[in-house]
């Protein structure tokens, strides 16, 4: 279990560190996304939630309790004043399953 930390440790760290800035001029000025940040709470299943929220509403991230990490998030989210929507897939290292 140690290894399989370190590993989504390491593609978590590598997935963000590839989102480089930048991008071409655009005459369309880009909305905000209010949800973008570093997000940790509980969850109503009682794991913890680590998620990173992208500028573009990419998000990332595990869900854990105590010191494990029990599975793996990936999708969009999208926050405009106070209301936060989101979407994605949930992968559960215990049942080795796929979920929406």
């Amino acid at each position: 279990m140690f290894a399989m930390k370190n590993l989504l440790a390491v593609s978590v760290v590598a997935v963000l560190s590839a989102c480089g800035g930048g991008g071409g001029d655009s005459a369309v000025a880009p909305v905000a996304n209010t949800a973008e940040g570093l997000w940790t709470g509980p969850a109503s299943t009682g794991y913890t939630v680590n998620l990173a929220v992208l500028e573009n509403g990419e998000s990332w991230g595990v869900y854990t309790s105590g010191t494990t990490i029990y599975g793996a998030l990936n999708g969009t989210a999208n926050g405009t004043n106070t209301t936060f929507t989101g979407t994605g897939n949930d992968f559960n290292f215990v049942t080795n399953s796929v979920t929406t």
